[in-house]
């Protein structure tokens, strides 16, 4: 099951990303506060933003965190993921999220939506993404690259 995420889901959400973050992202340090705030600020305490939770057997699987924003470089609204996450044993049914998000892009009055992907050391789960993504419909449009200091 699918559900828009609420203020009481802001637990799981958080213990959600945290294993995102061990996953993805484990080159930065985790603040449990700051993705709190993230998630009510920028996700449901806000009308240009929304959180959808996947539920699987009973307990959070999984989210979508998106946000409307202007593009750059045309005056045209898109709704852009913020964080998509799913525990790996319902990552079969993380591709659930995609049409809410997309129905909501449209109802918002976005031109179009982005999905974006980080890059793994196993080529075969960067491909199985990227082959998910052009399935649906989606182009590649931009790479980003990140240095520390």
């Amino acid at each position: 099951m699918i559900r828009v995420a609420t203020f009481d889901d802001l637990p799981a959400l958080v213990a959600l990303s945290r294993l995102y973050h061990e996953e993805a992202h484990d080159w930065l340090p985790f603040d449990e506060a700051y993705v709190r705030e993230n998630f009510r600020t920028r996700c449901i305490d806000t009308v240009e933003g929304m959180c959808w939770l996947l539920d699987h057997d009973g307990q959070a699987a999984g989210y979508l965190a998106a946000a409307v924003t202007q593009f750059f470089a045309a005056p045209v609204k898109v709704a852009v993921e913020l964080a998509w996450f799913v525990k790996p044993e319902a990552r079969g049914r993380g591709v659930d999220l995609i049409p809410d998000f997309e129905n909501w892009a449209q109802w918002k009055g976005c031109a179009g939506c982005s999905l974006s992907m980080n890059e793994f050391p196993d080529e075969r789960r960067n491909a199985s993404m990227a082959r998910l993504y052009s399935g649906r419909g989606y182009k590649p449009y931009e790479r980003g690259y990140l240095k520390l200091f």
